[in-house]
Formats: structure tokens, sequence, C-alpha cells
């Protein structure tokens, strides 16, 4: 509860310093990680993983943008989708800076985890006993892009989420460039490249996610 009011009073403080968009705008990103799954007994397990992200801007007061981040790993030991939803507001949104930070909820579905015979050394096949993950877990988010001096269009941009509930907590953060391509002044074509990690531990513990590697995107800005 305490750890709720400090975050609804940070909101608050910063909802007077925000910045709205001039009209209603949104983008669309969709991608591939090419993740490696590190598990509890060390051995590793690498994997594409399709990716999506997506943002909905406006230009009415108080109330938040939003955005979506969602993912499925699937490997040897682990098996669970992840989404991210998320209300923001703009601290700063120029042509050099954009900042933004917000709080939503993640949630972790359809996660099947090899049971670990000891969490620090070995864990059983996945085909045999597996724990089941299904959990909703509220989040703080910040999001921060800068553009490159003397390149025009050019910049580069990380964001990430932090969550917890008690039983399960983690996160998830991302580092990389992004190029902007103009689209007949009407959208933008949004090419993204860089690294991304997540972790996650769940159950009181009992069973983790730890993924990481490259990715890259392709997105519309409208």
């Amino acid at each position: 509860m305490k750890n709720k009011t400090i975050l609804a009073a940070i909101i608050a403080a910063l909802v007077p310093m925000t910045s709205f968009a001039d009209e209603l705008g949104g983008s669309v990103d969709l991608g591939m990680w090419n993740s490696t799954q590190q598990s509890a007994g060390g051995s590793d397990s690498h994997k594409e993983v399709f990716i999506a992200e997506g943002q909905f801007e406006h230009f009415i007061p108080l109330i938040p943008n939003v955005r979506f981040d969602t993912l499925s790993i699937s490997n040897n030991d682990v098996k669970v989708s992840q989404t991210a939803l998320t209300g923001y507001y703009q601290i700063f949104d120029n042509s050099l800076l954009n900042v933004d930070v917000g709080a939503g909820l993640t949630v972790a579905y359809d996660g099947s985890f090899a049971n670990l015979k000891d969490a620090r050394k070995t864990v059983s096949n996945f085909k045999g006993n597996t724990a089941k993950v299904n959990d909703v877990m509220p989040h703080i988010y910040a999001g921060v892009r800068v553009a490159v001096p003397f390149i025009e269009d050019l910049s580069v941009f990380g964001n990430g989420y932090k969550y917890t509930n008690g039983r399960s907590n983690g996160y998830d953060v991302k580092a990389g460039v992004q190029y902007d391509v103009g689209l007949a002044h009407v959208a933008k074509l949004r090419l993204k490249a860089g690294y991304r990690q997540i972790e996650g531990n769940f159950l009181n513990d009992m069973q983790s996610l730890n993924s990481k590697g490259a990715f890259v995107s392709v997105g519309i800005q409208v």
C-alpha cells in the first residue's frame, strides 16, 4: 500500500509538467528478438521471438497516453506470454528530446516453467513436471529518446518496466537506435535495432525468466 501511495504521489506531481500532442497520433512496431534464455541449471536456449508494441497519443489534458508491449517466449525450459499495458505522460516532447513516464499492468499468462530440482543447480526435463504461471503485476515505466546531433531522423532510445506484486517481480528493458523515414508527409516508417533484456521471478522466486539479446523492428507512425 505504501508503494502504491508513493507511486500515485509521483504521478500526480508530474502531471502539471507534462506536454500533450497537438493532434491524435499513434504507432505500431513489429519485430524479431534473437533471445537467449538462461535456465536455472546454467544452460542456454536460443530462440527467435516475435515482438510487437504500439502507442496512442492525444491532445486531451490530464488523460494519459497509452502504449502496449507484447511477446511470447517458448524454448526448452520456459513457455510464457507477457503483455504490458501502460498509461504514460510526456514530460518532454520536442525534436531533440522525448521523455515519458507512466504506470500500468504487466500480465504473464499461459506460462509453463520446468520445475526446479534445485533452484541453484538443475532443471528437470520440460516434458516432465511443470509449474504453471498466470499473474498480473503493477509496473512503473520510463522511456527516453534523444536525437543524434547532425544526423537528421536518427536517434537513440531506451525504455523499460519494473514490475512487482509480492509473488512475482522483474523488469523489461531495451535500448537501441531509431531511424525515421518520411512517407508523403502523413506518416513515418520507423526502423529500430537494439538490445533487450527481460528478467522475471515468479511463484515467490521458485520460477525464473532470464532472456536477453538483439532485436530489430519496423513500424509505422502517423
